[in-house]
């Protein structure tokens, strides 16, 4: 191989590199694993009916012990379900967590054909803030049924 084409095959190595420590931090340090996660799925429901598009974030509330430097997310489906994922696996790790509820984004499922995009339905923005949502949820070993199930008010 010529002087040009090693250092061609260094530079695409070297991006690579960079691509794969930036997608594989995820708020998380290079020298920290990621702790042991925990299945997190349920239901998000808005004055009752399912709210068919949006997230759910999971932020670490170290008011209750929980220093965790990751924020487990996940997409609303449009039955209202979600499962959450920490640094591209799926789960979250133990613990408590102020949650948010952001009403954006793009379906999990695309619609069928012909049918219309889901249309996120306007709720209260105090949802959307870790300090005003008022939602807050312990991860933990085993969960009640419907532990994770989140219901906002218009």
């Amino acid at each position: 191989m010529s002087v040009p084409g090693v250092r061609m095959r260094l530079v695409q190595l070297l991006a690579l590199a960079a691509v794969l420590a930036v997608a594989g931090g995820c708020n998380q340090s290079a020298s920290t694993p990621l702790p042991k996660l925990r299945t997190v799925a349920g239901y998000v429901k808005l004055g009752g009916a399912p709210l068919p598009i949006g997230t759910v974030t999971f932020h670490p509330d170290p008011a209750k012990g929980n220093n965790l430097t990751v924020t487990p997310y996940g997409v609303i489906a449009q039955d209202g379900s979600y499962k959450l994922t920490t640094g591209g696996e799926d789960g979250a790790p133990l613990g408590w967590y102020k949650v948010t509820v952001a009403p954006s984004g793009m379906p999990k499922e695309m619609p069928a054909r012909g049918e219309p995009m889901p249309k996120a339905p306007t709720f209260n923005a105090k949802y959307q803030k870790p300090n005003s949502s008022g939602i807050s949820i312990e991860v933990v070993e085993a969960p009640k049924p419907g532990a994770y199930d989140i219901d906002l008010s218009k």
